[in-house]
């Protein structure tokens, strides 16, 4: 749970004081709040789960898909990662005074705030707010973190047991489902890239060869237009990961055409 933020409006202790005088004179009346149940989204989720919400919004005209909701937290939270995906600059951030507890053992100083427009749900149902985001440059596995302030703000309830947030708008009750896969899609690597770095000496595959050898040049195989993309996509998501690397024998190349009109031209086949 993340304390601080701009729960109860601002940072200042005038405001605070302000809020909670509001608090002592609330008027014992019931608020107009429409019905909203769960009753038919437990399909397709995994009962008896542990799993927090995640779901995905518009940031900046920009889909992220791993946004925490944290109904205990009083701050809503940018974290670095996301922050640099959007293609912000720190020099756009604003001066944020005070410190973030619960993001680790020590008090946490944010970079600053920032305002940006972010939209929850889809067409007609949805709404669209501009949020006061404190970015922080702390591992997480999340790009951004929404706290009870914007969920009061939205006017939503979130279910955890049915992973799902919902909140009215004028055309009715919008709906938004956490994805149980995307949230524990972390646990497994996808993709090369998604495990970079790591140490040769786990494994590596070798030519037992001797080093006396005689280099023999195979010849090319030739390849359709789409399998010759399918490994150039490959091998580029190999050398991103740094599984494999160039290496150049100049040795192994041979002259196999030569244009004798021109000889300051010719044609090399590796």
């Amino acid at each position: 749970m993340i304390t601080r933020g701009f729960a109860r409006g601002e940072i200042t202790k005038p405001s605070r004081k302000r809020y909670l005088k509001e608090v002592y004179h609330v008027e014992e009346e019931t608020p107009n709040l429409p019905t909203i149940s769960f009753a038919k989204e437990a399909q397709g989720i995994v009962l008896e789960h542990d799993d927090p919400v995640v779901i995905t919004m518009i940031l900046t005209n920009a889909n992220l898909h791993r946004t925490l909701v944290d109904q205990g937290s009083s701050a809503d939270i940018l974290f670095k990662p996301g922050f640099d995906k959007l293609g912000l600059e720190e020099k756009e951030l604003k001066s944020y005074p005070d410190t973030l507890f619960g993001l680790g053992d020590t008090p946490i100083r944010p970079l600053g705030f920032i305002s940006l427009y972010t939209t929850f749900g889809k067409g007609l149902k949805s709404k669209t707010l501009n949020i006061d985001y404190i970015v922080v440059d702390v591992a997480s596995a999340y790009d951004v973190l929404i706290g009870r302030t914007t969920l009061n703000r939205l006017g939503a309830v979130v279910s955890t047991p049915h992973l799902c947030m919902k909140f009215p708008t004028q055309d009715g009750i919008a709906t938004i489902k956490g994805d149980q896969r995307l949230e524990n899609s972390n646990l497994f690597a996808w993709k090369a890239v998604d495990m970079p770095g790591i140490d040769p000496g786990l494994m590596m595959h070798k030519l037992a060869v001797y080093s006396s050898s005689r280099p023999v040049q195979q010849r090319r195989r030739k390849l359709g237009p789409e399998r010759a993309q399918v490994v150039k996509e490959q091998v580029q998501a190999l050398l991103e990961a740094e599984f494999v690397r160039e290496v150049k024998y100049p040795t192994w190349c041979h002259i196999s055409k030569v244009d004798v009109q021109d000889v300051r031209t010719p044609t090399l086949e590796t």
